[in-house]
């Protein structure tokens, strides 16, 4: 059986990194909604920084610029994403191109993470992963008003101890 494996090395700052294999990548200090959605501010700090190896930048594609992460707020997106997990998303992956894929997104004046759906019509379907539809209904945006939707990027990765029951 094969098994896909990274090393693991415990850093401390960005003295514990080899530039020629790895890089450090910003945490933002902002909460995306599993939920409703939460408003998007006008700035947003650097909380800190988390080393990535280029070689998994790679896999995706991605160069250190195009990655982004966030920590998650609310339950809509479980068994996905749990409250408190952060996010890894990769800004140049902004089209829908496969079904149920989980993006960043700002709808109205908001930011969210859910899965989206394009649907034949043109119309795009944000859903929530949580199984509670009464509390957690998808949404339809037709096609008159996809302006009103930008999608940040595609989650492509995550951290956190969501859904291991501590």
């Amino acid at each position: 059986m094969k098994v896909h494996a990274y090393e693991i090395r415990g850093v401390d700052g960005e003295d514990g990194i080899d530039p020629a294999t790895d890089v450090m990548i910003p945490v933002y200090d902002i909460v995306v909604s599993a939920g409703n959605g939460v408003i998007v501010p006008e700035f947003v700090e650097t909380k800190y920084r988390l080393p990535y190896q280029m070689d998994w930048l790679n896999k995706w594609d991605a160069k250190p610029e195009d990655i982004l992460i966030a920590k998650i707020g609310g339950r809509s997106m479980e068994p996905i994403l749990w409250h408190d997990d952060k996010a890894v998303v990769h800004r140049r992956r902004r089209e829908v191109r496969k079904d149920g894929l989980t993006y960043l997104l700002i709808y109205g004046d908001e930011a969210r993470v859910k899965r989206l759906y394009r649907l034949a019509d043109g119309s795009l379907r944000i859903n929530s992963a949580n199984p509670d539809k009464d509390q957690y209904p998808d949404e339809i945006v037709p096609p008159d008003e996809m302006d009103s939707i930008y999608i940040i990027g595609q989650v492509i990765d995550k951290m956190g101890s969501g859904g291991l029951g501590f």
